[in-house]
C-alpha cells in the first residue's frame, strides 16, 4: 500500500467517524480546546507587551507597601516580605525615572465634567464587588517612628579642625526647610488640630448627633466606588443618609471615592460622578482620590508612575476646578505609585499608617503625639482602623487633620522657633555652636527642635560660611529654618556681632551750643572760654560706665583725647569730636565719642502766612527749632515772649508784627547765654507791602508793629564773630 493510499484511507475513515454521533461530539470538544488555547496564548503575549522589563515576582511585590516594619494581614503580603528591601530600591529608582517623564508630559488642561445622565452608574447593592476594608492595613512598632527623628546636627563625616559638627548639617533637610512653595496649607487653615472619621456603607446606620457630641468635627464620607472586577461605577448605599446626617448635626464634611481606574478616562468618569453627587451639599473638607489594588482585581497591573500620576491629576484637577479642595489618599506603598512629590505641591496628602500605639488599643491621638515620617509632606493622618465612636456600631477609621475650616478643630500654637537670645556678640575666632539651646515647636505641639537648620547672612544678605563669619569683624544674621511634616515652615533671626570690644556708655554723644549770645556784656573771647569750660565739665562727667565682653568694669581706665584748636570760627565750619577709649586685658579696644556742634539761626526772622498759621505754642516752637542749622537738635530751648504767650492764650495773635523768640542753652544760664530771633504772622502779601518793606522794617524796630511786614525773610550772617 502506497503512502497516498494510506492517507486517503485515513481521511475516509475520519469522515465516516465524524458523521457518527460520537464523532461529532469529539470534533466539538477538539475545536473548543483549540480556540481556548489560542485565546490564552494571545492574552499572554498582550500582557507581556504592556509590562516593563523585569521579573514577574518583583513586579507583583511593588503593589504592596515597601516598609521593613510593616506587619501585613494577608498571606500574599507575607509572601512578598522576603523581597521587600530589594523591591523598595527598585521602586525608588523607577520613581526617579518616572518623575522626569511626568514633568515632561504634564498638562494644565482640565478634563470636562461628564453629565450624570451620560454616566453608567449603579447602586452599590447592584454592583457588589465591595469589601469591608479595602485598605492595606499597616501596623508598625512605635520604635520605628521615633528612630526616624534623627537630629540634623548629626555629622555625616568626622569633624575636622576646619569643619565643625554643625557645618555638616544635612543639606537636603536644610534645603527642604527653605522651601516656601508648598501651598496646601496657608493662613486660617493652619494652627488647629481637628479630630474626625471616615465612613462608608460598612458602618451601617450612624447616629450623627452622638458622633458630634463625642467631639468629632469632620467626617470624610465615601460617595461611591468602582467595581474591582467589572469596573462598574457605583454609588455608596449610605452616601445620602450619611452626608445629610453629618451636615444636619454640624459636622463638616469631606468626600472620598474608592477608585479602581485603569485609564485617565475612567478617572475622569469617577471625578464626574463625585462632582455630580456633591454639588448640592456644603463640602468644606477635601475631596479625595483613594486608589488601591490587590491580587485578583482589574487594577492589579504594573502601572508606571507616570500613568498613576496622570490618573490622580485628572481626578484632583477636576474637583479643584469646581471649587473643592483636592486630596490624595494612601499608605506608604500606595503613595510610591505616584509622583507624590509633585502632587504634594498642589494637593493635600492623606496618609494612612497604623501603629501599635493606636491600632487594637483604646488610645487615640492627642496634640503633641509623635507622627510618622514621610519623604513628602502630609496634612491628614489616618492612624487606626479599630476606632470606637459613640453612635457607630462597627469599627471606624480614625483621622486627625492638621488644618481646619470655619472654626472646626481645636486651636493650637503657631509654629515657633525659640532662641536663647536675639543678639549674640562674640570675639573673632571664638568657638561657638549656633544650634545650642535652639528649640522649635509645631502647631501640633510636637517638639521639632531636631529639624531646625540655619545659615549665616552678611549685611548684604549673602550666605557666609560659619568659619568665615566668626573670623571676620562685622554684623551678621543667623537665620534659623524649620519645617514640620505638614510642609509648613517658620524662621527666626538672631543678630550676630563679631567684635568683642569693650563698650563705653556716655551721657552725651552730641552736644549742641549756640554760636554767640545777644548780650553785649560778653565778648566772643569770653564766650569761647565759657564754652570750653562747660564742655570740659561735661567731658569729665560724661562716662557712665565701661565694661568688657565678660562684664569686667573698666570705667576708671577710660582715656579722653581732646582737640587742640579751639575757636568759634572753626566750630562754625566743622564739628569738634572728643574721643574716649579703653583697652581690656585681651588688648581689645573700645571707643566712643562726643561731638560738639555750634548752631546758629538760619533766618533771623521767621515768617509764616496767616492762612497756614495755627495759634499753638507747640507748633511755633517746632517751627523755630527747624530754623536752627543742625538736625536732631538736643539741649536747645525755644522761649516765647510773654507778649506772644498772652496773645496765643487770648487767640489774638497779631499779624504783620514781629514777636521776639529766644533760643537758649539749657546747659547754661538761659538769662545770659541766648540768641534772639523774630517771628511774624503775615497777612496776604501785596505789591504795596513789598514796595514799603524798608518802612515796615523801620516801624518794627521802633516797636509800632502797625505797618505790614515784607514777605522777604532776612538771613543774617553771624555778626558777632
Amino acid at each position: 500500500m502506497t503512502m497516498q493510499t494510506t492517507i486517503q484511507t485515513i481521511i475516509s475513515k475520519t469522515k465516516d467517524f465524524l458523521n457518527t454521533k460520537k464523532g461529532k461530539i469529539v470534533a466539538i470538544i477538539f475545536f473548543t480546546v483549540l480556540i481556548l488555547l489560542v485565546t490564552f496564548i494571545t492574552y499572554l503575549i498582550t500582557e507581556n507587551s504592556n509590562r516593563e522589563p523585569g521579573d514577574g515576582a518583583e513586579v507583583a511585590a511593588t503593589v504592596y507597601e515597601n516598609d521593613e516594619t510593616d506587619e501585613t494581614s494577608t498571606s500574599s503580603e507575607e509572601t512578598t516580605s522576603e523581597t521587600e528591601s530589594e523591591t523598595e530600591t527598585e521602586t525608588e529608582t523607577e520613581t526617579t525615572t518616572e518623575e522626569e517623564t511626568t514633568t515632561e508630559e504634564e498638562t494644565t488642561k482640565v478634563p470636562v465634567v461628564i453629565p450624570m445622565d451620560d454616566l453608567d452608574v449603579s447602586k452599590g447593592e447592584d454592583v457588589g464587588e465591595d469589601v469591608l476594608d479595602d485598605r492595606n492595613e499597616v501596623v508598625e512598632d512605635d520604635e520605628t517612628e521615633t528612630t526616624t527623628q534623627k537630629p540634623t546636627e548629626k555629622p555625616t563625616q568626622k569633624p575636622t579642625e576646619e569643619t565643625t559638627e554643625e557645618e555638616t548639617v544635612n543639606k537636603e533637610q536644610h534645603d527642604d526647610n527653605k522651601d516656601w512653595d508648598t501651598p496646601v496649607i496657608a493662613g486660617a487653615e493652619y494652627g488647629a488640630i481637628a479630630q474626625g472619621i471616615d465612613v462608608s456603607k460598612h458602618q451601617g446606620n450612624i447616629n450623627w448627633a452622638q458622633v458630634k457630641a463625642a467631639g468629632y468635627s469632620f467626617a470624610i464620607i465615601r460617595c461611591g466606588y468602582r467595581g474591582y472586577e467589572t469596573g462598574a461605577l457605583a454609588i455608596d448605599d449610605k452616601f445620602e443618609q450619611n452626608i445629610k446626617g453629618a451636615l444636619d448635626n454640624g459636622i463638616q464634611v469631606g468626600i472620598y471615592f474608592f477608585s479602581q481606574a485603569i485609564t485617565e478616562k475612567e478617572a475622569q468618569e469617577e471625578a464626574s460622578l463625585v462632582i455630580n453627587l456633591i454639588k448640592d451639599y456644603n463640602i468644606t473638607y477635601p475631596v479625595t482620590f483613594d486608589w488601591e489594588t490587590a491580587p485578583g482585581r482589574r487594577t492589579y497591573k504594573d502601572f508606571s508612575v507616570s500613568q498613576m500620576t496622570k490618573m490622580a491629576s485628572t481626578f484632583l484637577s477636576m474637583v479643584e476646578n469646581e471649587g473643592y479642595k483636592g486630596m490624595l489618599y494612601g499608605n506608604k506603598g500606595d503613595l510610591q505609585r505616584f509622583d507624590t512629590t509633585s502632587l504634594a505641591e498642589k494637593y493635600k496628602i492623606w496618609f494612612a499608617r497604623y501603629t501599635t500605639t493606636y491600632q487594637y488599643s483604646e488610645t487615640y491621638y492627642k496634640a503633641g503625639d509623635v507622627t510618622p515620617e514621610l519623604q513628602y509632606p502630609y496634612q491628614m493622618w489616618q492612624y487606626k482602623s479599630t476606632g470606637k465612636v459613640p453612635g457607630i456600631a462597627t469599627n471606624v477609621d480614625m483621622n486627625v487633620a492638621f488644618f481646619s475650616y470655619e472654626g472646626s478643630g481645636v486651636p493650637a500654637n503657631t509654629m515657633t522657633v525659640k532662641l536663647k537670645q536675639d543678639t549674640l556678640e562674640i570675639r573673632p575666632n571664638t568657638s561657638i555652636e549656633f544650634m545650642s539651646g535652639i528649640t522649635a515647636v509645631s502647631s501640633s505641639l510636637q517638639d521639632i527642635s531636631s529639624k531646625v537648620t540655619y545659615e549665616i547672612l552678611d549685611a548684604k544678605g549673602a550666605i557666609v560660611e560659619k568659619k568665615t563669619a566668626i573670623a571676620t569683624k562685622g554684623e551678621y544674621t543667623v537665620r534659623y529654618y524649620v519645617k514640620d511634616f505638614t510642609g509648613v515652615s517658620a524662621t527666626k533671626d538672631m543678630k550676630l556681632i563679631v567684635d568683642g570690644s569693650p563698650k563705653i556708655q556716655l551721657n552725651y554723644s552730641k552736644l549742641f551750643l549756640l554760636d554767640s549770645i545777644s548780650s553785649a556784656e560778653i565778648t566772643s573771647e569770653q564766650y569761647l572760654e565759657i564754652v570750653k569750660n562747660k564742655v570740659s565739665e561735661i567731658l569729665q562727667n560724661n562716662v557712665i560706665s565701661a565694661f568688657d565682653l565678660e562684664g569686667n568694669d573698666l570705667t576708671t581706665n577710660v582715656l579722653l583725647t581732646e582737640p587742640t584748636d579751639w575757636s568759634l570760627g572753626t566750630l562754625l565750619l566743622t564739628n569738634y569730636t572728643f574721643a574716649y577709649s579703653v583697652t581690656d586685658s585681651l588688648a581689645y579696644e573700645g571707643t566712643a565719642s562726643l561731638e560738639v556742634n555750634l548752631l546758629y539761626p538760619v533766618n533771623e526772622q521767621v515768617v509764616i502766612l496767616a492762612e497756614e498759621f495755627i495759634a499753638d505754642e507747640a507748633n511755633i516752637k517746632e517751627l523755630m527749632m527747624s530754623n536752627l542749622s543742625g538736625e536732631n537738635v538736643e539741649g536747645i530751648d525755644v522761649i516765647l515772649s510773654e507778649e506772644l504767650l498772652t496773645d496765643i492764650a487770648n487767640s489774638q495773635v497779631k499779624t504783620n508784627y514781629d514777636y521776639t523768640i529766644k533760643y537758649s542753652m539749657n546747659l547754661l544760664d538761659s538769662e545770659l547765654y541766648y540768641r534772639e530771633c523774630k517771628f511774624m504772622v503775615l497777612e496776604e502779601a501785596t505789591s504795596e507791602s513789598e514796595e514799603t518793606s524798608e518802612d515796615a522794617s523801620s516801624d518794627t524796630e521802633s516797636g509800632s508793629g502797625e505797618t505790614e511786614s515784607s514777605l522777604e525773610i532776612e538771613t543774617s550772617a553771624d555778626e558777632t564773630n
